[in-house]
């Protein structure tokens, strides 16, 4: 009985020293220090330039020969579109393309329906343009803007947000894109429209 005894009482000892002797070592080999040069974070140039065309803005107000209810093909043959130019301005080396979303609000006090109405936005590629295709109901692009207006003073009242496009990739350093943008009365409008109008703002939100 003694001698089992004694086994057991030795085995615990070696275990008890082993554990001791692993915490020892791990404590005697940790390392530390301490950085000598401090990190350095440069900004980079950030800067979009937006030119208005000469073409004035579109009018869906029922003044004049476009505040009617139109085919898509009449309407891209129109005269009655807004152009626009976006820059990236930096030429600082190091700068970032651009990326931007292209929105259209208003301020909610519009008595023509979204759903009325339809656009094209069309990229202007050498000296003219000749848009194809249909156009979309304004309705279906309807875009939450509320964290886009809360950041940029100049949009203060706009409630209603509707996004036209985007620049995914980027706009290079110093390199430009024009713009037209379309709008038009959907052909299957009926006589309720009559002297309802609609007021938009383009808005740019340019972001790395």
């Amino acid at each position: 009985m003694r001698k089992g005894y004694k086994m057991t009482l030795g085995v615990l000892t070696i275990m008890i020293l082993l554990t001791l002797t692993i915490g020892t070592s791990y404590s005697y080999y940790s390392i530390s220090d301490v950085q000598d040069q401090p990190n350095n974070l440069t900004t980079t140039c950030f800067n979009v330039e937006f030119t208005d065309g000469t073409n004035g803005s579109i009018k869906l107000n029922g003044d004049g020969k476009y505040g009617y209810p139109m085919s898509d093909t009449n309407a891209l043959k129109s005269n009655n579109y807004y152009e626009f130019t976006l820059k990236n301005a930096c030429t600082s080396e190091g700068s970032f393309p651009v990326k931007y979303d292209i929105f259209l609000g208003d301020k909610g006090s519009n008595t023509l329906s979204a759903e009325k109405i339809k656009y094209k936005l069309v990229e202007v590629t050498g000296d003219s343009v000749t848009p194809t295709g249909t156009g979309t109901k304004l309705n279906t692009t309807s875009y939450p803007i509320t964290d886009i207006v809360g950041k940029e003073d100049n949009m203060t009242g706009i409630v209603n947000g509707y996004k036209l496009g985007d620049n995914a990739t980027g706009l290079a350093t110093n390199a430009s894109k024009k713009y037209r943008l379309y709008m038009w009365i959907d052909e299957n409008a009926t006589n309720d429209i009559m002297g309802q109008t609609f007021t938009g703002s383009l808005i740019v939100y340019a972001y790395m």
